[in-house]
């Protein structure tokens, strides 16, 4: 009998034993499955993290090498521009040196002495032009109180008067004249960004 409830007590330790043991890998499975579960969310939060931290940083790359791209080729539309304008100044350039060898000019330069020099009339003006312009402004400006000078400046033609007591200033020359043009050029062709 003794041996009898020993077995049965022994018996029912190792059954109570062997329930706990399964029980308790029951709850190490359970927790392993939680941890598991737990562990893959992280993870795929993490995942989910850097692919959207990626995705930021190459819209980010993206927009700025596209602004980049845009402003390279808006700087060398500007240039392109500038360079084919220059082009087209130089060639005008020319037509107006040509202008100035040629017999227009003569009269040109008759009717601008005319209408400018109604202005110089009190006290001394001082009319500079090109050398070959001199002889022709004396006898156009003959009877005026002018002194002649000669320009060291690369006018291409016509003459600047000033007179100091009346406080007037009148440049006549066809290279300001030209910079008057590209400048209007400029400003109505869209050309300066301001």
């Amino acid at each position: 009998m003794a041996a009898d409830a020993l077995t049965k007590f022994s018996s029912a330790v190792l059954n109570e034993a062997g329930e706990r043991q399964k029980e308790l890998i029951r709850q190490l499975e359970q927790e392993k499955k939680q941890r598991l579960a737990q562990k893959e969310k992280e993870l795929a939060r993490r995942k989910q993290k850097a692919i959207s931290s990626g995705m930021e940083k190459l819209k980010h790359d993206t927009a700025f090498s596209v602004a980049r791209h845009r402003a390279d080729l808006k700087k060398n539309l500007y240039l392109s521009r500038d360079k084919i304008a220059e082009g087209v100044f130089r060639e005008v350039e020319e037509n107006v040196r040509a202008f100035v060898g040629g017999a227009e000019y003569e009269t040109y330069l008759r009717r601008l002495a005319e209408e400018e020099s109604e202005l110089f009339v009190q006290g001394e003006t001082v009319c500079t032009a090109r050398k070959e312009d001199l002889e022709r402004l004396k006898s156009l400006l003959a009877g005026k109180n002018v002194v002649f000078e000669e320009t060291s400046e690369d006018i291409i033609g016509g003459f600047v008067l000033k007179n100091v007591s009346a406080k007037l200033y009148a440049d006549c020359t066809l290279r300001m004249r030209l910079e008057e043009q590209k400048q209007w050029f400029y400003e109505n062709s869209g050309m300066i960004v301001g």
